[in-house]
């Protein structure tokens, strides 16, 4: 009786022992499997990182070009601004110039027309000799 007692025991021990043997290759394969996951999450982790600091150098690259264009707009239109001045100012020389053109003209018309008068005075003049 003891001893079929003891072999239902030891039965009894190897059944649950084989369950358990089973349960532990279960959970190895699920730790294998979050094991991978991990690894692949890591992976992925350090790809969008990657990204992250490409996108970041670019970020910074259109930054400096951004404030480059900006540091040249500013000079154009200080140029910009001098030219125009320029303009002014030799638009007023212009203006000057044309206001002495017809002033000359005004005194030249006057001076042929006292030349015209003289000629005449010399022809009436001369007529009278």
């Amino acid at each position: 009786i003891l001893r079929q007692q003891l072999d239902r025991q030891i039965g009894d021990r190897r059944e649950t022992l084989e369950k358990n043997e089973e349960k532990i290759r279960e959970v190895n394969a699920h730790m294998e499997e979050v094991n991978q996951l991990k690894r692949t999450a890591e992976l992925e982790v350090k790809e969008v990182e990657r990204k992250i600091a490409n996108f970041k150098d670019s970020l910074m690259q259109l930054e400096r070009a951004k404030e480059s264009k900006t540091t040249e707009l500013k000079l154009m239109t200080s140029k910009v601004r001098e030219t125009e001045s320029k303009l002014l100012d030799l638009q007023t020389e212009i203006d000057g110039v044309s206001r002495e053109k017809e002033s000359v003209k005004g005194e030249l018309s006057r001076q042929q027309d006292h030349l015209e008068n003289l000629n005449t005075e010399i022809s009436s003049l001369n007529e009278k000799k």
